[in-house]
């Protein structure tokens, strides 16, 4: 079945229209329900011929085109596809080369689209326009549990304004959203701040991961602290690799000894010494819910 599959996506113009492409493949695909094409390179002109067949199929609900090297061209085929489509629940495209305008398309087809669940963009040159236009999607989107924003390349001030200027506008309306990764990307204290703030009205977000993060000068745990004492959530938090020292941890185990909601909290990678591992592992031993710990 995959070969078949494959030798029609990749079977370049010289062969069949785009359309006559779309039939075949639908015909192929008119029982699958989970299609992964991960690390096959199907490109734009592939990735549009899918997303033509996806138009009128009723029974694909989840779609791998990781390292597929679909672009923008690809993104914006799939976008249109997700406008119509009414069964695909999952799609991951990460490291595909997508940039600002294919994270646009699919950001609007999000404030239509009604099924899918799941959406992993992670590794994409999405930056703070694209970002923007999937933060803002999630303001009327009522279905999306999961997403995936690891590394899109918010490397600057500029480019997080943008991101965390729509998140924090559409956070505390979203009702859906139980899952968001955001690691990797420019995330400074004062938006961790703000982070906490809508967590304080958003009642569905229980999964949080902010790695990779480096927090410095005077207050730099403020932001997490916060969110620790204020979100009604917060199940599990991820901090690995974050550069939190002894101090740090001392402040968020006073943080976590009036929690009472985080069971998992992740702080691998990061320069936490003998004396604050064991000020955090006395959480352990008191709190009423934290259960995992990784340092």
């Amino acid at each position: 079945m995959s070969s078949s599959i494959l030798k029609i996506l990749l079977s370049g113009h010289d062969s069949n229209d785009e359309a006559q492409r779309a039939e075949e493949l639908a015909t192929l695909l008119q029982t699958e329900s989970i299609l992964n094409l991960r690390g096959n390179r199907i490109g734009a002109e592939g990735a549009a011929v899918l997303a033509t067949c996806l138009q009128t199929n009723r029974t694909l609900t989840s779609l791998n085109l990781t390292n597929s090297c679909i672009g923008d061209e690809g993104a914006r085929a799939l976008g249109t596809c997700l406008q119509t489509n009414n069964t695909l629940t999952s799609l991951d495209l990460w490291n595909n080369g997508i940039g600002e305008e294919g994270a646009k398309a699919l950001g609007t087809s999000l404030q239509s689209n009604h099924t899918l669940t799941s959406l992993d963009l992670r590794y994409n040159s999405i930056r703070g326009r694209g970002a923007e236009a999937l933060a803002t999607s999630l303001q009327s989107n009522e279905t999306l549990t999961s997403l995936n924003l690891d590394g899109i390349n918010i490397e600057n001030f500029s480019s997080a304004c943008l991101f965390w200027g729509a998140l924090t506008k559409c956070l505390p309306t979203n009702h859906t959203l139980t899952s968001l990764s955001l690691g990797g990307n420019y995330i400074d204290d004062e938006n961790v701040m703000a982070l906490a703030t809508c967590l304080e009205t958003n009642r569905t977000l229980t999964s949080l991961k902010l790695d990779g993060q480096h927090f410095f000068g005077d207050g730099r745990y403020r932001g997490v602290q916060t969110l620790l004492l204020t979100s009604c959530t917060l199940t599990n938090l991820n901090l690995t690799g974050s550069h939190i020292d002894d101090d740090g941890a001392r402040e968020l185990a006073i943080c976590l000894e009036t929690n009472r909601t985080l069971t998992s909290l992740n702080l691998n990678g990061n320069n936490i010494g003998k004396w604050g591992a064991r000020r955090l592992a006395t959480c352990l031993e008191t709190s009423h819910t934290l259960a995992s710990l990784n340092l």
